[in-house]
């Protein structure tokens, strides 16, 4: 075999398969890939954990972003639901749920706990209050205190 063949043997192509941009826009189909081809097919993906997404794959959450009191407050309102303060986001109903109260709140004492020493001020501040009042509504609707 000549060198000048031996070199185009031994040289590789790669196909950039990504779907969006850098940008974010989406990238258009080339005439040679076939528009039917299955991104997550296992020949053209890495394995990665089940249920880890790709992030172009995520649906689209705006530009809102998580931070960790909006985190605790949803812990909080999950509680205050299972509490019957709130209505249940799915039936729209008030249904007290005492075992699930109680492990909302275990689990608020819990980050509390783990995040000790790492948190800002204010967010020491709104975990503390949140969780001061869901234990006291908790042990009202327990009957253990009357409020």
């Amino acid at each position: 075999m000549s060198k000048e063949k031996e070199q185009e043997s031994s040289r590789f192509k790669v196909d950039d398969r990504r779907m969006f941009t850098p940008e974010g826009e989406p990238v258009g189909r080339g005439a040679d890939e076939p528009k039917d081809r299955n991104p997550r097919s296992p020949a053209t993906e890495p394995d990665r954990p089940v249920g880890q997404e790709r992030a172009a794959e995520r649906p689209n959450q705006g530009d809102e972003t998580v931070d960790f009191a909006s985190f605790v407050l949803s812990l909080a309102t999950s509680a205050m639901a299972y509490l019957g303060e709130v209505p249940d986001p799915a039936s729209g109903k008030k249904v007290e749920n005492l075992e699930g109260a109680k492990q909302m709140i275990d689990i608020l004492s819990m980050l509390q706990e783990k995040t000790k020493g790492n948190l800002e001020k204010d967010e020491d501040r709104l975990i503390s209050s949140l969780l001061y009042e869901l234990r006291m509504k908790y042990l009202g609707k327990a009957r253990v205190i009357k409020l």
